[in-house]
């Protein structure tokens, strides 16, 4: 009886080791936590072969990229917004629809960079203009004056 009981203890002591299973319900959590916006979120447990675990890390991967694309661009529109046209979104490991729109995401920070560039050369030729005005009202008036 006593060695019954050490064995059941054992069984107990095993199963406490065991890696917990992936369940659908933890899959499922994961995916509410990025439709909400939570990016940080991920499926555990993906060791093995079996679907659960091929299909939960076929979700870390969309949620990689999508955090990746989502991190990137919000560097990137921020430095821009900042007037720093140097950052732009790394390609980098980004596929498909993501590696498009982060293209046009440089892109746009590029033309947005040319005419930052133009108002301002636009302020230079009107300080100019207006600082060539002014030297010239003076001649006139001492023209006049004289």
């Amino acid at each position: 009886m006593e060695s019954n009981g050490n064995i059941e203890t054992l069984i107990q002591e095993m199963d406490d080791y065991k890696t917990p299973e992936i369940t659908m319900e933890h899959i499922i959590g994961v995916c509410q936590a990025a439709a909400n916006g939570d990016f940080e979120a991920r499926v555990l447990h993906t060791e093995g072969e079996f679907e659960l675990a091929t299909l939960g890390r076929a979700i870390n991967q969309m949620l990689d990229i999508t955090d990746a694309f989502i991190r990137e661009s919000r560097a990137a529109l921020q430095h821009a917004s900042q007037g720093k046209y140097y950052r732009r979104v790394l390609l980098r490991g980004l596929p498909g629809t993501f590696r498009h729109a982060a293209k046009e995401i440089n892109l746009a920070s590029l033309e947005i960079q040319r005419k930052d560039t133009e108002v301002k050369d636009a302020e230079v030729r009107r300080l100019a203009l207006a600082d060539d005005l002014e030297q010239t009202i003076q001649a006139v008036v001492q023209t006049v004056a004289s």
